[in-house]
Parts: structure tokens; C-alpha cells; sequence
């Protein structure tokens, strides 16, 4: 169990009483937030303390360089709009200097920032800290998960300073104070060829430190074929899907080893699988070549025979359309988001056109198509993305 504790920088706590409840998952982000006002710690902490404002951080601080506590890390404050980020992240909520224009913070304020943040990445064993304008980074975002104007033209701009600053004075404490930076390679890095099941979501990538390309959801198996250094945060585990997992995801997310199957010969015919497949048989993704596999069979030759069979191809003499099966899907017409893969089951949300979602996979069900995804909740929810043989509610992206 993870062991959560609280900064020795405080100097105000006043704890508020809106929270998402005690954290389950490691601290592996942080949120630096502006306040949108120029507030000390103590009236943002009485501000916090009212249970009609209905919100929350770990941390304030005010532009005299002061540090408050309003939410103990292992609870997750209320910030960033988005339960996923929350769950993940510590928030720090920082004065403004100034109102309006590019919402600047004083120097005492960014200081104090960056003793902060390098205080809880030594305490929650995050580095380096990195900022990489995505999700990628240590360093997050308000307006990636709202539409704010948060942290502010002037703070924004100052995170992948903080990053780097924070990453050297993290190097001058694993040095034991020394200026020079020590050389280590953490062992989480060490992660051989072989299968491994994720036990948390992560992102894969195009090439190390390129785009994402999708997720792999809990649950999942994955083949690592090499270690490969490149780039930021300079290790990363290639897949034999020749996408890329970022190898600090190793020690964040956690991962078991499992024992390869032995394959077993095939017994049923292509066909006979493939329509298996489509009944959701085999599930989706790595999973589903790691069940294909181990079952004996060639996972792109079913795969191929299921896209015929999908797309209404009867001959295989030229190569069949290969569909995705995750990504950003942008919707043409407005679609019901189910609790379910069928058109009987409960209503959660709907999709306008011109709206996309992240899918992490795919299925067949019902006469239907589905894309799955997890939900802000942290449910799984799943679109209708086509009928089988029908025309597509909208497209990959």
C-alpha cells in the first residue's frame, strides 16, 4: 500500500471539507494551478473551508512565497475538473501578482512553486520531472481537462523552467548535496523481453517522445520486445505492436510478469475463429493476440479474415482494410454514450457531432460495432461506432 505524506514547507493548514475521498493510486503528476485573483493562504484556505464552494487543492501559494494546506496528499482534492487527473495528481493552487493580462505570479510565489514541487517529487519518488505539453510530462495542465484560461498566460509559460529546475535540484539531492548530478539508472528500467500484464491505464506512443497513440487499459497483457534509450524522459519498452510504453510508466503503473502460453495447435478454422472474434469471444486489442496465440492461431491472419468479414469482403486476393481499434474518434451525428455494448442498456451521456473521445478499444456486439473507453468516474462506458456492414457514425482522427 502506498504511503502518503505531507509537505514540511507548510505554513497554514486549514483542511477543507471537499474532497474525492482517499487516494487508491500512486501520486505521479502534479497540477499547478493560478488562483484567477490575488488571495493570501489564509483567505484562499477560508475560501476552500466553505462547503458551497465545492472545490479544493492539496496546496496554496500566496505571492509572499507562504505554503498552505487545504487537502493532505492521500486525499484527492477537487481542482482540476477531472476526477482521472485528480486521482493521480497533487494540485497547488498559486496567488496571482496581478489581475487580468497574462495573470502574472510574483517571484516569491515561482520560488516557493518550485521548492514545492521538488519536495513532493522526492517524496513520492517521481523523477525526473518533466514537462512535456501533454500528459506525457510530470507537470499537467488546468485547460487540458477544462476550458480555463488556467494557469495563466505568464505561469504557463514558466512549467517546463520549473521542470528543469526542479529536476536539478532533485539531482543535488540524490547526490547527497553535491552540485554534480549522480549517474543511475533507476531498476524499474530494467523490464526484459517477455509478457507482462499492466495493472494500471498507460499510454503508448508512435516512437519514444512521440504522439500517443492510444491506451492500455488494466487488465491488459503486452509483449516488450527491447529496451530502447531515446528522447524524453530517455527509456522506453517497445511492444511487438512497434508502439511504445515510457519505461518510468514501468514503476507508476506497476506491471507483472506472466509466464508465456505454449501455443497449442489450431483446431478450428479461420473462419470458425474469426467469427468468434466477432462475437466477442476473444476480446480486444493486445489482449485478444495474446489469447489468439496462445491458442495456436496467427492473430493478423484472423485479424484479417475478421475485417473482411466486417468491412463485406468475400475475396481475400488483395489485401483487406486493416480498422483501427483505438484512438480519437470524432462523431458525425449524436451518439449515446451505454453502460453497456448493446442498445438496451442505460444512457450515461451523449456525443454531439464534431465531439471526440480517446477509445482504448474495440469490440462487436449486439449488430453493432463499439468503442470503449474509461470514463472521468473511472467506469467503463462504450459508442456505437457503426452497425456491422453499416455506415460509420464518424471517423478516426
Amino acid at each position: 500500500m502506498t504511503k502518503y505524506t505531507n509537505s514540511p514547507l507548510v505554513s497554514h493548514t486549514r483542511i477543507s471539507p471537499t474532497t474525492y475521498g482517499r487516494r487508491t493510486l500512486p501520486i505521479t503528476n502534479i497540477v499547478p494551478h493560478h488562483t484567477a485573483g490575488v488571495i493570501g493562504i489564509e483567505n484562499l484556505g477560508g475560501w476552500f473551508a466553505k462547503r458551497t464552494t465545492r472545490a479544493s487543492s492539496n496546496y496554496g501559494i500566496g505571492s509572499d512565497g507562504r505554503i498552505g494546506m487545504y487537502c493532505e496528499e492521500k486525499n484527492m482534492a477537487c481542482t482540476t475538473s477531472s476526477y482521472w487527473a485528480d486521482a493521480r495528481a497533487v494540485t497547488i493552487e498559486v496567488s496571482n501578482s496581478a489581475t487580468g493580462g497574462q495573470w502574472p505570479i510574483s517571484n516569491l510565489a515561482l520560488e516557493a512553486t518550485i521548492k514545492l514541487i521538488t519536495d513532493i517529487c522526492a517524496r513520492n519518488g517521481i523523477y525526473p520531472c518533466t514537462y512535456t505539453g501533454d500528459l506525457r510530462g510530470t507537470l499537467w495542465r488546468h485547460d487540458w481537462f477544462a476550458n480555463k484560461v488556467c494557469p495563466g498566460p505568464y505561469f504557463g509559460s514558466k512549467f517546463l523552467y520549473i521542470a528543469q529546475e526542479v529536476t536539478k535540484r532533485l539531482d543535488i539531492l540524490r547526490s547527497g548535496g553535491k552540485t554534480k548530478p549522480i549517474q543511475t539508472s533507476p531498476t524499474y528500467y530494467n523490464y526484459p523481453p517477455g509478457s507482462y500484464e499492466i495493472l494500471r491505464t498507460i499510454y503508448t506512443y508512435d516512437k519514444p517522445s512521440g504522439k500517443v497513440k492510444g491506451k492500455i487499459v488494466k487488465g491488459t497483457k503486452v509483449r516488450a520486445i527491447k529496451e530502447v534509450r531515446s528522447g524524453v524522459p530517455g527509456v522506453w519498452s517497445q511492444l511487438d505492436n512497434n508502439l511504445y510504453i515510457q519505461a518510468q510508466e514501468w514503476r507508476t503503473v506497476n506491471v507483472k510478469k506472466i509466464a508465456a502460453a505454449k501455443p497449442t495447435p489450431a483446431k478450428k478454422s479461420i473462419d470458425a475463429m474469426a467469427k468468434e472474434v466477432i462475437d466477442g469471444k476473444h476480446g480486444t486489442g493486445a489482449a485478444r493476440r495474446e489469447k489468439l496465440e496462445s491458442l495456436g492461431y496467427n492473430y493478423q491472419t484472423v485479424q484479417n479474415r475478421v475485417n473482411e468479414i466486417l468491412l463485406g469482403t468475400t475475396t481475400a486476393k488483395s489485401p483487406p482494410k486493416t480498422e483501427k481499434t483505438f484512438g480519437t474518434w470524432r462523431f458525425n451525428t449524436a451518439i449515446r454514450v451505454r453502460s453497456q455494448a448493446n442498445t438496451n442498456s442505460k444512457t450515461v451521456a451523449v456525443y454531439q457531432a464534431g465531439q471526440t473521445v480517446n477509445l482504448d478499444g474495440t469490440l462487436v456486439n449486439a449488430g453493432y460495432v463499439w468503442g470503449t473507453y474509461i470514463g472521468g468516474s473511472g467506469i467503463r462506458r462504450y459508442v456505437a461506432l457503426r452497425p456491422v456492414g453499416g455506415a460509420a457514425y464518424g471517423t478516426w482522427v
